[in-house]
């Protein structure tokens, strides 16, 4: 796929959102700040060796950085947040200058940039809600093998759910099926849920190395 034209419209479709919506959760494209909430709660129970406490973290799509304060209750070591939109970075370091106890940073980076150097550089990858607009579905494919190849332990992904499962011809959202499906070309240690709030789907990608309790 066209990864350059697909990011353009990304960032287009959310300075759009930005201007009409300000420094909201809205801008961000997720629907509302309680929904927003419940992905980072599932995404944190990603089953890595006891808990998140002492582990890097790359969050893929940071925008202004609201996982930051979530994560830092779960006790992570480093923090690295990356997005499309300048605009985004800059509200979030803004946000956060001044902020003790972790070593943390934003900056406009794009995932796929990162070479073969970086293979395993943080233990846990987060991406939540990146891939939903059309086309998502050959660029989530693409962003799970490279949240994969970036962590050292797990890889977390949440993307909408198409919830005709499949009867809606021409659907950009995800089926359960669909991504039980695209975790497998991935690895085969994974667990897909449906069950932390409608209409969205979390994936846990587990390195193989780290035998899931």
């Amino acid at each position: 796929m066209d990864r350059s034209k697909y990011k353009k419209e990304m960032v287009a479709w959310h300075r759009k959102a930005l201007k009409t919506c300000g420094l909201t959760e809205r801008a961000l494209g997720w629907g509302s700040k309680e929904g927003m909430e419940a992905r980072f709660n599932a995404a944190c129970e990603v089953k890595v060796p006891g808990t998140l406490k002492g582990t890097s973290v790359l969050d893929v799509g940071c925008g202004f950085g609201d996982f930051l304060p979530v994560l830092l209750k779960q006790g992570v070591r480093s923090y690295n947040g990356i997005d499309l939109v300048p605009e985004f970075v800059d509200a979030a370091m803004s946000r956060y200058q001044g902020t003790p106890y972790v070593a943390w940073n934003f900056s406009v980076k794009d995932v796929f940039e990162f070479g073969p150097e970086y293979e395993g550089c943080r233990d846990v990858v987060f991406a939540l809600g990146v891939a939903w607009r059309a086309g998502g579905k050959e660029y989530l494919r693409d962003l799970m093998k490279k949240c994969f190849e970036l962590c050292d332990t797990a890889a977390v992904i949440s993307v909408s759910c198409d919830t005709t499962l499949g009867e809606k011809e021409g659907s950009n959202l995800m089926t359960p099926a669909e991504m039980v499906e695209y975790s497998r070309d991935v690895v085969d240690r994974f667990v897909v849920r449906h069950d932390f709030w409608p209409n969205d789907l979390m994936v846990y990608l587990y390195k193989e190395k780290w035998r899931m309790l």
